[in-house]
């Protein structure tokens, strides 16, 4: 994974890198179409970037799920709901036992 990170962002840095020396190529020799490179350029400085980051968080949630297995998830949840349920029976119990003893700081 680290690898593949690693390619991506070179790979976007050559893009942007490129774009930037097309439109200063477009600026010195090429009048007609300079402003929109330019307009490129700045547009792919965001995107570009975004993307990449976009495609690392979906690759990453994607690799998580596979590392987690269904079968774990659910005896996680099941325990967590059994300890919750153990909690709110302790708590009910312990408020019954203030209510007898007359307290009423409940």
């Amino acid at each position: 994974m680290n690898k593949l990170k690693r390619m991506l962002a070179i790979l976007a840095v050559v893009v942007i890198v490129g774009l930037y020396l097309v439109t200063l190529f477009c600026a010195i020799f090429v009048k007609q179409v300079t402003g929109t490179m330019f307009l490129a350029s700045l547009v792919a400085t965001v995107m570009v970037p975004l993307l990449l980051y976009l495609v690392f968080w979906l690759c990453s949630m994607f690799q998580s799920r596979e590392n987690t297995k269904r079968g774990d998830w659910k005896k996680k949840t099941r325990k967590g709901f059994d300890e919750a349920a153990a909690f709110n029976k302790r708590e009910k119990k312990r408020n019954e036992d203030r209510k007898q003893d007359g307290d009423t700081s409940i």
